[in-house]
C-alpha cells in the first residue's frame, strides 16, 4: 500500500461520509485498478453527496467501465432539473447516448446535438488556460457534433467544424495522435456521403501521408468509392487477417477473386459449427442458470452465423453491401472523470 492511499485511507476512517475522501479514492483506483473498488468508491461518495462532481463521475464509470450506460443515464438525468455550469455533464451525456446508436430515432440524434451545443458553449466560458489544457476535450465534442448532424443528414456547416477542428489539433502535440485519424476518416465519410469524392481523395492522401493510418480502414474507404485498384493494393498482404465483417473489401476481393472469398466464408462455417458444437455440449452440462442463458445465446448466435454462411454458399457470391458512409463514422470517447490529473480534468 502506497503513501497516497495509506493516507486517503486514514483520513476516511475518520470521516466515512467525506464525499471529497471518496471520490479521490474513486480517481484513486481508477488509476490503479484492483477489482471494482474504483466503483465503489464513486458510488459511495454519489450516494453521501449527489453533487453534480460525484454524479458525473459515477455516472461516467458506471459506463466507461461496467458498460452500463442506461443506469449512468438515469444518474444523469437525476440533476438534469439543476442549474449545471460544467460542460463535462453535456459532454457525458452526448457520449452515453451516441454509445446506445438508435439509427431510426432523429429525437435520439437530436439530443445529442443539443448536448454537444451546450457543452460547446460552456467550454467557452472557460479561461484561455482551461481551453488549452483541455483542448482535446473540444475537438472530440465538436467531431462528435459533425457526424451526428450527418447521420440525420444535416451536412450544412459540418465542413466548417471540420476547419475548426484542425485548427484546434494544428499544435504540434496532437499530429499523429490515434484521434487524429480518425478525424480525418470521418471527413473523407462525410465527402462521400455528400458525392463529394475529390474531398474524400484529398483526405484519403492526406491520411496516407501523415502515415498514421491502418491498411484495412483506409481500404474500406476506398471500397466505398469504388476504387477497386487502390482498395486491394492496401490489403492485398493482409487478406487472411480481414474479418469477414469488412464487408465492402470482402466484396472487392471476391470481384478479384471468387476463389478466395469462398475459401473464407468455409473458414468461418466450419469455425462456428465447431464452436456451437462445444456450447450445445457445455449446455447439456450447465447447472447455472446464468451460464445456460450465456450458452444459448452463444447457440443462436452461431446458428445464424452457419444459416447465413451456408446461403452465401449456396447463392455462390456475397450480398451486395447495404453500408451507408454514414455507418462508418466514429464518434471519440473522452475522460470526464472530475479530478483525473492523467487527462488533465
Amino acid at each position: 500500500m502506497n503513501d497516497t492511499l495509506t493516507k486517503l485511507l486514514e483520513q476516511l476512517s475518520k470521516n466515512p461520509n467525506d464525499d471529497e475522501l471518496l471520490g479521490k479514492l474513486g480517481i484513486y483506483y481508477t488509476h490503479n485498478p484492483n477489482g471494482d473498488k474504483e466503483l465503489y468508491y464513486f458510488k459511495q461518495a454519489y450516494h453521501s453527496n449527489p453533487s453534480i462532481k460525484n454524479t458525473i463521475n459515477y455516472a461516467y464509470c458506471l459506463s466507461y467501465e461496467y458498460g452500463e450506460i442506461e443506469k449512468a443515464l438515469d444518474i444523469i438525468n437525476n440533476i438534469s432539473s439543476l442549474k449545471i455550469n460544467h460542460f463535462y455533464y453535456y459532454a457525458l451525456y452526448a457520449q452515453l447516448l451516441f454509445t446506445l446508436e438508435k439509427p431510426n430515432n432523429i429525437e435520439h440524434y437530436r439530443t445529442i446535438i443539443n448536448c454537444c451545443h451546450q457543452a460547446l458553449k460552456l467550454f467557452n466560458q472557460l479561461s484561455q488556460e482551461e481551453q488549452s489544457k483541455k483542448c482535446d476535450k473540444k475537438v472530440f465534442i465538436k467531431n462528435n457534433l459533425a457526424i451526428t448532424l450527418a447521420k440525420i443528414g444535416q451536412f450544412d456547416g459540418i465542413y466548417h467544424l471540420f476547419d475548426d477542428i484542425y485548427q484546434d489539433i494544428s499544435n504540434e502535440a496532437y499530429i499523429g495522435n490515434d484521434w487524429q485519424f480518425d478525424i480525418l476518416l470521418n471527413h473523407v465519410y462525410i465527402a462521400i456521403a455528400q458525392n463529394d469524392i475529390t474531398t474524400a481523395y484529398q483526405y484519403l492522401t492526406q491520411i496516407e501521408q501523415l502515415g498514421i493510418y491502418d491498411n484495412i480502414d483506409i481500404a474500406q474507404a476506398y471500397a466505398n468509392i469504388n476504387d477497386h485498384q487502390k482498395c486491394m493494393a492496401l490489403i492485398k498482404d493482409e487478406i487472411d487477417n480481414i474479418h469477414i465483417s469488412w464487408d465492402m473489401i470482402w466484396y472487392e476481393i471476391f470481384k478479384e477473386n471468387p476463389d478466395i472469398w469462398k475459401n473464407k466464408i468455409q473458414q468461418e462455417l466450419y469455425g462456428d459449427m465447431i464452436w456451437l458444437k462445444e456450447e450445445t455440449t457445455s449446455l447439456k452440462l450447465s447447472q447455472d442458470e446464468k451460464e445456460k442463458q450465456t450458452l444459448m445465446d452463444n447457440i443462436q448466435f452461431h446458428q445464424q452465423n452457419i444459416d447465413y454462411f451456408k446461403r452465401l454458399l449456396k447463392q455462390g457470391k456475397p450480398d451486395l453491401p447495404n453500408r451507408k458512409p454514414t455507418d462508418n463514422l466514429r464518434y471519440l470517447y473522452g475522460c470526464y472523470i472530475i479530478g483525473c490529473q492523467i487527462h488533465d480534468n
